[in-house]
């Protein structure tokens, strides 16, 4: 695993823009939170999938 490329840390609201080049990507989302969170995550692509690592194990995997 690499290290962290982005980290938000906050006490209210905050956002970030994270670009990646054309390609496949794999990126892991962690979160802690006392309370509860909202995390919003848009792309500009029509194959974009959120996933848990086994269904992503599977899918690319199974992808010649």
């Amino acid at each position: 695993m690499g290290q962290p490329i982005l980290r938000l840390r906050t006490t209210a609201t905050k956002a970030a823009l994270l670009t990646v080049p054309p390609g496949r990507h794999v990126i892991k989302f962690t979160n802690t939170s006392p309370l509860a969170f909202n995390l919003q995550l848009l792309s500009d692509t029509n194959d974009f999938m959120l996933v848990d690592e086994d269904q992503l194990l599977n899918k690319i995997t199974s992808v010649p």
